[in-house]
């Protein structure tokens, strides 16, 4: 099972990079997973973290009792003055919820992933 969750995470990683888009030069992935265990969810961020030198990326795990959110923000973004908190911050506002964290790494809950679905995500209004 454990080579099965590994080669699943490995597939949802490079499926994840494959559609990262250009955001000022920098690879910026938003997606919705639906259903990953909590490890599942981790070990996805972990790797994608240790494969990109530059990233913004916000995951939000969609299950039936919690929606878990992430966000990862890389050092040279954080010298722009993007950081994880306050990204984590504006989008808990818009979609009801809490979190925290650090500069780099923000993780939280919010209540609903409707508004993201629905319309997408505008990454601009988050990087301001």
């Amino acid at each position: 099972i454990k080579d099965l969750n590994t080669e699943l995470v490995d597939l949802k990683v490079s499926e994840l990079l494959n559609c990262a888009k250009e955001h000022n030069g920098v690879p910026a992935i938003f997606k919705i997973l639906k259903n990953c265990s909590s490890d599942i969810f981790k070990e996805i961020l972990n790797k994608i973290k240790s494969r990109l030198n530059d990233f913004l990326v916000i995951l939000i795990n969609k299950q039936k009792e919690k929606n878990t959110i992430a966000v990862l923000v890389s050092e040279a973004l954080n010298s722009e003055g993007v950081f994880a908190n306050e990204v984590l911050k504006k989008i808990t506002k818009i979609a009801g919820g809490k979190g925290g964290g650090k500069k780099d790494f923000a993780m939280g809950t919010i209540s609903s992933t409707k508004n993201f679905e629905e319309e997408g995500l505008d990454l601009e209004q988050f990087l301001l």
